[in-house]
């Protein structure tokens, strides 16, 4: 009787390079699509905040504002790259 030797793909660098590949195309993606919805959640953020009086702790304002300039980042990076001036 011979054992079967099962050969792992986990650590295969081709199998490797596909997968970041993959990934890297899924990130520009999502990229892509980060810009405004990352405005109103952080506006979203900043107002949930504001309602319920937690405007004292500075993490949620923080965080409200990171996801502000964070999709604004995004959203004019994005109109710079896709004009042709």
């Amino acid at each position: 009787m011979h054992a079967k030797h099962y050969i792992s793909t986990r650590n295969d660098p081709k199998t490797e390079q596909k997968r970041n590949a993959n990934n890297l195309k899924a990130m520009k993606k999502l990229k892509k699509l980060l810009g405004l919805p990352l405005v109103y959640a952080g506006v979203a953020i900043l107002l949930l905040g504001y309602v319920s009086g937690l405007t004292r702790h500075n993490a949620v304002l923080v965080v409200g504002l990171l996801f502000v300039l964070a999709g604004a980042a995004s959203y004019v990076w994005k109109e710079r790259r896709q004009s042709r001036y």
